[in-house]
């Protein structure tokens, strides 16, 4: 037995199986994933979200309120320019973040 089928086991004693529903997302998003795969022979180039260049985003965390200016460079936070939330958020908090969601902007 594979150390796999070893972890599969335990955790279907521990917790049980996937709801149907949930088995059915999964199958979902693998097929829509697969087709993506095979229809795209290269990798498309993720493009970044543009903010208008006076976008501000402000969050309290912990009870200190923290204020980002959004730049053609990146993002500005005490002065210095970050290129994306996610890099300001892990700064602020001292583990890493998404930084959409910790400024509360993601879709």
């Amino acid at each position: 037995m594979k150390l796999h089928d070893k972890k599969v086991k335990a955790w279907l004693k521990k917790y049980g199986g996937l709801s149907p529903e949930t088995e059915q997302k999964i199958n979902r998003l693998v097929a829509k994933l697969e087709k993506e795969l095979l229809t795209n022979s290269t990798v498309k180039k993720v493009t970044q979200t543009k903010y208008r260049d006076s976008a501000k985003f402000i969050r309290e965390y912990r009870g200190k309120k923290y204020e980002v200016d959004a730049t053609k460079d990146g993002f500005k936070y005490r002065g210095k320019i970050y290129r994306s939330l996610s890099a300001i958020a892990t700064e602020i908090t001292g583990t890493r973040w998404n930084g959409k969601r910790f400024f509360g902007v993601a879709s």
